[in-house]
């Protein structure tokens, strides 16, 4: 008995309101008169001079040589023009002079001039959260157009109309220059790996609200969740559970979505990990990056609405507590009640996330949020597989019965963030969080066919997960050094995580098969349901035989890293992590504290040596090639047919790639070559005469090609695509499976979406346009191979316009996602939704 989970099958309008109220402190009538407001995000700095000439009227005259490759700051909030165009150029390297006329002439700074701006120095670092403007780290001399001779005069001259450049906003698809996953300072574009990230311009235009939808938008990717156990992906063809919160574990306990009400953006780690993270999955990780406390005013409302009674707020606020801006806080929040496509499915969730940000220093910066987020939604047992194909029924049709209890869960997450800055070469980063989580699940469940093929029986099935306390931490020191004249990057720290989660399950869940209930049988082609009312199911649940499952996780780990700058174009890396792992679980038939007692009969140790090597290449300035070897270790719980512990899972990557920046740094891709490779998989164990005896000597294989692009491709055109062609294979297996492909694993997968902004015709100014949509070629349903999930294409598009109203920006919006119709069904979920007697 195998079931799939469909996705969303007709077409979803989606239409929303968002009001952006931009203000300087609580009320828009206070805002000084000398000040504008400004909403200019991290770009290129043509398009942010634009940006800030049409908010404050003024005309900014420079040269195009001036510019070429410089991105600006963000600068967001009420400020005059001086104080707004200091934010911007903060560690360009260019400076200003405004004239009684109103017009801006941009300058190179080149030696003391009568501006009286501090000299640029080589090594100067600057902390991103100091306040106190600072040049960055080695910005390169720019050359004025006009002044051929490279000579050191600060002399302008004036400038003819046509060396003037006019770029009108757009909100555009820039990743960040660094990366909270790789723990360093040092760019992307700098890092022998593969990192992907999904920005938050992304986010708004395609109206993502949970990660599973974000993560189409990345290469190697796909999700098999429902909405409830939103936390299920495959990455480069292997399950991961392995998903993060600002650098730190979020632990598979916490079953259930995660909303984009209160993500800054979305960052995705591929390949072993284990160097920076322990103990991990060798696929990769997923890191999600809280929105943090701005430093200037900011209020945001959203009213979101669309098919299937979908209904969506979203609140944004963030604002200076005290004038030197040494305190901030910021309140994100979201509410949201849906209904389905799919029969007697519903939802209702909430969020809340306060932060707030105190600097006792300029080189010290502490961060507090906290998160609760509260998740109600009936979950959803998939279709039946006939054959080797899901059942020929209307995409629609549920199997549950109308009043299924709802299921719940919540997670309440505490962190916090210490940043300080020793030195202009060494910095320290502390970072801590607590989460508390609960599920609870009370399903009508599917438990296999009659002998007719058309009848199937069903039973009352529950799970509860109670995570009884989780704490991660981690603390690094990072900086630079020089060593016998070469540039050292240098990584130290430690990290610790503890969990302890409490589960028990019935029926199915717990591997009984042989509760059905004879009233419940259910016709698949013809159905007619049994009327259990909800009471009535929870009074099954209750009175069933539980068992009872918890497990205890400590992990500790000590990581070093060094990257080496050997010259201006070739760069080197190399570490290792050495970690403690011990893993206990415990079982039951008669209460939950009868298992915890037996975790420590049952515990597992394990130290492994996780190295990493990579090295990078600069031939010219807008493309690095690289490559790496890199190696993970997991989990093997169990007890071999001696009694004693199976090894650790291993995970080993070769990797090479090639990383671009093009069209003047705005459009950002990678290419990769990756063979993936986890051992130690447990297996039949063929040399004893117990059927359940494991060893871990299994294998699995992943090998093949990705392809990730975004930004822009001119000041109209943004775009996000992504290709995968991933070869998956059994490679070693006592039970059958050996040369199966890996369950749910595209052989080839991709998106493309082009946004198109009008920007140059003066009615239509603020008007986009956006189509695309995803392509997933067919998979195989189970470990097994039995069965097979067709390929799909699926089309979407958006519409929206923007205008400024007052010192507001109002946003109108139209989502339509599945143009077409299409039916198609994401993934089967082995892991939550499937009976454990069955699947392989």
């Amino acid at each position: 008995m195998k079931r799939i989970y469909s996705n969303q099958s007709p077409k979803v309008l989606s239409l929303f309101f968002l009001i952006a109220l931009l203000l300087s402190h609580a009320t828009t009538n206070l805002a000084n008169a000398n000040e504008f407001n400004f909403d200019i995000p991290q770009q290129s700095l043509d398009s942010a001079l634009s940006s800030f000439a049409e908010t404050a009227d003024m005309e900014v005259f420079y040269s195009a040589e001036l510019t070429r490759g410089i991105n600006s700051n963000n600068v967001s909030g009420n400020y005059d023009h001086n104080k707004a165009l200091e934010k911007l150029l903060n560690g360009t390297g260019l400076g200003f002079k405004i004239k009684n006329d109103n017009t801006v002439t941009l300058l190179k700074y080149v030696g003391k001039t009568s501006l009286n701006l501090e000299r640029v120095e080589e090594d100067e670092i600057v902390p991103s959260f100091s306040s106190k403007p600072k040049a960055n780290k080695k910005k390169k001399h720019v050359l004025v157009a006009e002044n051929k001779s490279n000579s050191t005069s600060s002399s302008l001259k004036t400038l003819s109309l046509k060396e003037i450049q006019v770029i009108d906003k757009a909100e555009i698809y820039e990743t960040p220059n660094e990366s909270v996953t790789n723990k360093t300072g040092i760019p992307v574009f700098k890092t022998p790996s593969s990192i992907q990230v999904i920005p938050r311009q992304v986010i708004k235009d395609q109206r993502i609200n949970n990660l599973k939808d974000g993560l189409e938008y990345v290469s190697g990717v796909r999700s098999f969740s429902n909405d409830m156990e939103g936390y299920v992906f495959l990455i480069r063809g292997f399950k991961s559970f392995n998903i993060y919160r600002n650098g730190l574990l979020s632990s598979v306990a916490n079953a259930t979505t995660y909303d984009t009400g209160s993500i800054e953006r979305i960052e995705v780690l591929k390949g072993p990990s284990s160097l920076l993270y322990g103990r991990a999955e060798p696929g990769g990780l997923f890191n999600l990056v809280p929105k943090k406390p701005a430093e200037s005013s900011y209020y945001n409302l959203e009213q979101e609405f669309g098919s299937y009674n979908h209904y969506r707020t979203v609140v944004d606020a963030s604002m200076p507590l005290t004038p030197d801006n040494k305190v901030l806080f910021r309140f994100s929040g979201a509410y949201q009640d849906s209904g389905s496509f799919r029969d007697f499915h519903e939802q209702r969730r909430a969020l809340a996330h306060p932060s707030l940000v105190w600097r006792p220093s300029e080189k010290t910066q502490m961060l507090f949020d906290l998160e609760y987020f509260d998740h109600q939604v009936q979950n959803d047992v998939g279709i039946p597989v006939i054959n080797d194909r899901p059942a020929g029924v209307p995409i629609s049709r549920s199997y549950q019965e109308p009043d299924d209890p709802i299921d719940q869960s919540n997670r309440t997450t505490i962190g916090f963030e210490l940043k300080h800055e020793i030195n202009k070469d060494w910095s320290i980063l502390q970072r801590f969080h607590y989460i508390d989580s609960f599920l609870e699940k009370i399903d009508v469940n599917q438990v296999g066919f009659q002998a007719d093929g058309r009848t199937l029986n069903r039973q009352v099935s529950g799970q509860q997960l109670d995570t009884g306390g989780i704490y991660a931490t981690n603390f690094n020191l990072n900086g630079n050094v020089e060593i016998f004249g070469k540039k050292h990057n240098l990584l130290m720290g430690f990290d610790y995580y503890y969990e302890l989660l409490n589960y028990f399950a019935t029926g199915s869940h717990a591997g009984v098969a042989d509760e059905t209930i004879p009233a419940l049988a259910i016709d698949v082609f013809n159905p007619v349901y049994a009327g259990f009312s909800s009471s009535q199911i929870r009074t099954i649940f209750e009175g069933q035989s539980k068992g009872y499952f918890p497990n205890r996780a400590i992990n500790t780990g000590v990581y070093f890293q060094d990257q080496i700058t050997l010259t201006d174009t070739l760069q080197i890396m190399g570490g290792f992590r050495y970690d403690w792992a011990k893993f206990g679980f415990g079982f039951s038939e008669n209460s939950a504290e009868e298992a915890k007692d037996s975790i420590e009969a049952a515990s597992t140790e394990d130290e492994e040596l996780s190295p990493r090597v990579g090295i990078l290449y600069n031939p010219v300035p807008w493309m690095s090639l690289w490559g790496s070897w890199s190696n993970s270790f997991g989990t093997n719980n169990g007890i071999s047919a001696s009694l004693t512990a199976h090894d650790p899972e291993d995970g080993e990557q070769w990797e090479i790639g090639m990383k671009g920046k093009f069209f003047n740094n705005r459009l950002n891709a990678n290419l990769a070559l990756f063979h993936l490779t986890k051992s130690n998989v447990l297996t039949n164990d063929l040399s004893t005469a117990a059927q359940n005896d494991t060893a871990a000597i299994g294998e699995a294989r992943s090998q093949g090609v990705e392809l990730d692009i975004i930004g822009q491709i001119t000041s109209e055109w943004s775009i996000t695509a992504n290709y995968a062609y991933t070869d998956t294979e059994v490679t070693k297996d006592n039970g059958g499976l050996q040369g199966n492909r890996l369950e749910n694993a595209a052989l080839n997968s991709g998106g493309l979406f082009l946004r198109y902004d009008v920007l140059n015709y003066e009615p239509l100014n603020g008007l986009r346009l956006g189509f695309g949509g995803v392509a997933v070629s067919e998979r195989k349903g189970d470990a097994a191979n039995s069965f097979k999930l067709p390929g799909y294409t699926r089309l979407d598009a958006f519409a929206g316009y923007s205008r400024n109203v007052g010192k507001s920006r109002v946003t109108a919006q139209l989502n339509l996602r599945n143009l077409t119709d299409k039916e198609y069904f994401e993934g089967n979920d082995t892991f939550f939704n499937l009976d454990p007697n069955l699947a392989n």
